[in-house]
């Protein structure tokens, strides 16, 4: 016991106790919430009902989107159960992983004190904390970015790490897409700044294991879909969200800036310090061989600093501007700004002010977490709208027809033609029907054709109570009826 307290590790091992224990208490309490987590759960179960490992369904129609990684990983879990908890658990598991990455990486380069730092920088951001415990492709996709980064650093020791680095950079696509090339990306822009050729050796390694390990799951799409994958895949979500706006998304410019200083002050302001230490050092840069020889003295640091600065620059760029494509950048900025705080409590030599500064980052990161798990609360939160679709699951039917709401037929109305793509209207504004009810949803945006589809076909109908009067001369019979919504059967 006495060797556990004084090992280097056993701050970390606290983090993970509290906080795993945080983030799992309650994974069954709530519903599942739109759209994400719907979406990516229901194509968990419908991955675990058919069979099909290779390509993503959702509401038994192929989802061309994202590749199937993350759906994989749901499957041990759903084995288990299909229940709320299982589909988010690997989430949990996925997110106090990459603590101990980050840990274990900050240790090795700098300090049991930048260390513990970075760990706990990474759960002061809501972005991070709220991702930790609920179903998304981006917790995932940011493990394997910063996996692939770290066996990349590792490759300057041994170069066969950097074909472990490709092949999870290329985890990292295979779990979300191509948005991992501008991470990839980067460390080629650091192995030409080294002017080392095995470094440049290495990065050739690792973009090649990168491909091969992408390649055959692209190649299969491409063979049995054709350009049809390749529109949706590429062509609308690569190269219309770099252009447009997709889907009412209009954040500025300066969003992610925003997103970041909101998540990370006030530690974020330390960050001036490696700042003050190079335009000091300024005058003594301007040599090729001087700067050759900064970069090989900072090299791990100016790595995370880049992988900072060129991702959020070519996320920026992109049109389409949404809070979770900055969150790989965070376990980067988690390093960054402890290695700026060490920097100064390195100048201060007193060790009051570093635990001074681990009990207010402790303290920050344990209230938000605790802020959004909300531990205390037993009861199971449940609104109309879940509640109609549950009761819709108890009845036979394979098959639920859903008018849905005014306000999504009045975005359908009003989105132009080049700010959405072919799935923007597909989950109806509700893709919690299809995993609440257990059935295929048809999704109708027209009151005239579901008028139709209720005049002349038997079934299970769903509508919001505002829209009954369209009802009005049709046979019909209420199965279920709350304040909000109405299922009914003709």
């Amino acid at each position: 016991m006495y060797n556990l307290f004084r090992s280097r590790y056993f701050p970390l091992f606290i983090i993970l106790l509290v906080f795993g224990f945080l983030f799992t208490f309650h994974l069954n309490r709530d519903p599942l919430t739109d759209w994400d987590e719907c979406v990516y759960a229901q194509e968990g179960i419908e991955m675990h009902q058919t069979g099909n490992w290779i390509v993503n369904q959702w509401n038994k129609m192929p989802v061309f989107e994202k590749p199937p990684l993350n759906t994989i990983l749901l499957q041990p879990f759903l084995f288990v159960s299909d229940t709320e908890a299982a589909t988010r658990l690997p989430m949990v598991i996925m997110s106090l992983t990459l603590a101990v990455l980050i840990y274990t990486f900050a240790l090795h380069y700098f300090s049991k004190r930048v260390a513990i730092m970075a760990t706990l920088l990474l759960f002061i951001s809501q972005l991070i904390v709220v991702y930790s415990f609920h179903v998304n492709t981006d917790m995932g996709f940011t493990l394997f970015t910063f996996a692939g980064f770290y066996l990349w650093i590792c490759s300057r020791e041994n170069s066969r790490f950097s074909y472990l680095s490709g092949i999870f950079f290329g985890l990292a696509a295979l779990n979300k897409g191509l948005s991992v090339v501008p991470y990839l990306g980067a460390l080629g822009f650091l192995a030409l700044l080294t002017l080392q050729k095995e470094q440049i050796v290495n990065i050739i390694k690792t973009t090649v294991m990168f491909f091969l390990t992408i390649l055959p799951w692209h190649l299969y799409m491409h063979l049995r879909y054709g350009w049809q994958f390749w529109h949706v895949y590429f062509v609308e979500h690569i190269l219309q969200r770099s252009r447009y706006p997709i889907d009412f998304h209009l954040e500025g410019r300066l969003f992610y800036l925003k997103q970041i200083a909101k998540n990370t002050l006030p530690w974020l302001l330390f960050c001036v310090a490696p700042l003050i230490a190079i335009l000091q050092h300024g005058t003594h840069l301007c040599s090729l061989l001087n700067l050759k020889t900064f970069v090989k003295k900072h090299y791990v640091i100016l790595a995370v600093f880049l992988l900072i600065i060129i991702p959020l620059i070519s996320i920026t760029r992109v049109r389409t501007r949404i809070a979770w494509y900055a969150m790989p950048l965070y376990p980067f900025l988690a390093i960054f700004i402890a290695y700026s705080i060490d920097l100064v409590l390195q100048k201060l030599k007193k060790n009051i002010y570093t635990y001074i500064v681990l009990l207010f980052l402790s303290t920050q990161a344990l209230f938000l977490i605790w802020k959004e798990t909300a531990p205390l609360q037993m009861q199971r939160t449940t609104d109309n709208r879940y509640a109609v679709l549950m009761k819709s699951s108890q009845y036979p039917q394979k098959d639920l027809y859903y008018l849905v709401w005014y306000s999504e037929r009045v975005a359908d109305a009003i989105l132009p033609k080049e700010q959405r793509t072919s799935t923007t209207f597909t989950y109806g504004g509700n893709p919690c029907a299809v995993y609440y009810s257990r059935k295929k949803v048809h999704y109708y945006y027209s009151t005239i054709a579901f008028q139709k589809q209720i005049s002349h076909q038997k079934g299970l109908y769903l509508i919001q109570n505002g829209d009954k009067g369209i009802l009005k001369g049709i046979s019909y019979k209420v199965l279920y009826e709350n304040a909000d919504f109405t299922l009914l059967e003709n």
